[in-house]
């Protein structure tokens, strides 16, 4: 209910132990949403995130171009 209320252009949810596309498909029920709208629906594998280790920072990088798919796009940038 309020993921419809604040309409976010992105979606990022992260997962573990369940089929990444099927958690994208799941999505679709709620075509109102910006996000399920223009395709901007991603998940990642919550490893990633919430372990620290030396991954940590590329996954930093690919969360940015989730959000911001375009180099030099970021705010900040």
């Amino acid at each position: 209910e309020q993921v419809l209320q604040t309409k976010p252009d992105v979606v990022i949810e992260t997962m573990r132990g369940r089929d990444r596309a099927k958690g994208r498909a799941d999505w679709g029920r709620l075509p109102r949403i910006p996000a399920v709208k223009n395709g901007r629906i991603h998940t990642v594998d919550e490893q990633f995130f919430v372990s620290p280790g030396p991954w940590l920072a590329k996954a930093f990088a690919a969360f940015e171009l989730l959000v911001h798919p375009s180099p030099g796009t970021a705010p900040g940038r």
